[in-house]
């Protein structure tokens, strides 16, 4: 296996990874009544799913990912334990990723590294809404009431509403941003 290889693979792990665990967190807030924080990690795991499909997009090989084990806390432990995830991705995994598809000409390693930027940009986004969550919870409160919408073409979340013409991150027009459901 190739360095391109090892990097999507773990890319993609890592995404898909990440659904489940933002999946489990949003029930585990939900039987803490802490319905907020559960539309929050919901929102959470579509945009990782759409960074999940833009890294097996630039892959363009069938792999199955495998599950990985995860500790399953509190909902303040889940959001902190997120935070630093979240953290450890725009800081290291997608900076070393980048780096070592940096010197690649092919068009498939064109594509990868556009996928590990924006999944890098966004998760800059997650970590940010992440933590104000964590000091909402730890004050005793639930999360932030608002709505969620996520770029459907780099999974971007948008908080709040839905008004801004371009996406930030992919610079695509808004109209790829769709609600996630509650």
């Amino acid at each position: 296996m190739d360095r391109f290889d090892e990097f999507l693979q773990a890319a993609i792990t890592g995404e898909y990874n990440a659904i489940r665990r933002y999946t489990k967190y949003a029930e585990i807030a939900v039987k803490e009544k802490l319905q907020n924080v559960a539309y929050l990690f919901k929102a959470l795991a579509t945009g990782e799913r759409v960074h999940l499909e833009n890294h097996k997009r630039a892959y363009g090989k069938e792999f199955s990912p495998k599950d990985e084990a995860f500790t399953e806390g509190t909902t303040l432990e889940n959001l902190k334990a997120s935070v630093s995830g979240e953290t450890m991705e725009y800081e290291e995994m997608y900076p070393r990723i980048m780096k070592a598809l940096k010197r690649g000409k092919r068009e498939d390693e064109q594509v990868a590294r556009l996928s590990m930027q924006w999944a890098r940009e966004v998760e800059k986004m997650h970590a940010m809404i992440l933590s104000k969550a964590v000091d909402r919870v730890e004050q005793g409160q639930d999360g932030i009431a608002i709505k969620y919408w996520v770029c459907n073409v780099c999974g971007n979340l948008r908080v709040g509403d839905n008004t801004g013409s371009v996406c930030p991150v992919c610079r695509h027009d808004g109209q790829f941003y769709k609600e996630v459901e509650i």
